[in-house]
């Protein structure tokens, strides 16, 4: 009886331990309200939410929105009045673009891309708090925030060269 009670206990915790996230379930709610069905307002909100996430400091570009796009340009609050015009008429290299795709029925945000830094900074404010760099670096696990019920689905990865956070929310 001893023996069976341990093991019952050993395998819930090996269970438990396995989700790692430590999110509550209201958590992946506010995630999917946080990502889907936005308006205008929010998506502003969202951005301006993530480039103040980041560990670099940066100021707003431009907002741009063409076809069913919107995208939020932010610089380097470093950057100089004269690379910043530059940077609006020529575009720039070192933006952290927060892109948004744009339906009938709202907004929802598609991605952000950047280094790993600031996008990291981004990931643990806005998506999962309970996450260190040692765990982002070395588990796939925590670079994922997915829940099969609210069909939150969230990736933190690097596909090339700048990283991203990417969302697959349904």
């Amino acid at each position: 009886m001893k023996n069976l009670l341990y093991t019952l206990l050993l395998i819930g915790s090996v269970s438990f331990a396995q989700d790692g996230y430590s999110l509550k379930p209201e958590a992946y709610t506010q995630i999917k309200s946080k990502v889907l069905q936005l308006d205008s307002l929010s998506a502003a909100d969202l951005a301006n939410s993530i480039a103040q996430a980041a560990e670099t400091d940066y100021k707003l570009l431009k907002a741009e929105q063409e076809d069913s796009h919107l995208n939020y340009y932010y610089v380097p609050a470093s950057l100089s009045e004269e690379a910043f015009n530059e940077a609006l008429e020529m575009g720039c290299t070192s933006c952290l673009v927060v892109y948004f795709d744009v339906y009938d029925t709202g907004i929802r945000f598609n991605n952000v891309a950047g280094d790993y830094e600031d996008l990291f900074a981004v990931w643990k404010t806005e998506f999962l708090p309970s996450v260190t760099a040692e765990l982002a670096e070395s588990s796939f696990k925590y670079r994922d925030v997915k829940d099969k019920d609210t069909g939150v689905n969230l990736r933190f990865s690097n596909n090339g060269a700048p990283w991203e956070i990417r969302n697959n929310t349904y």
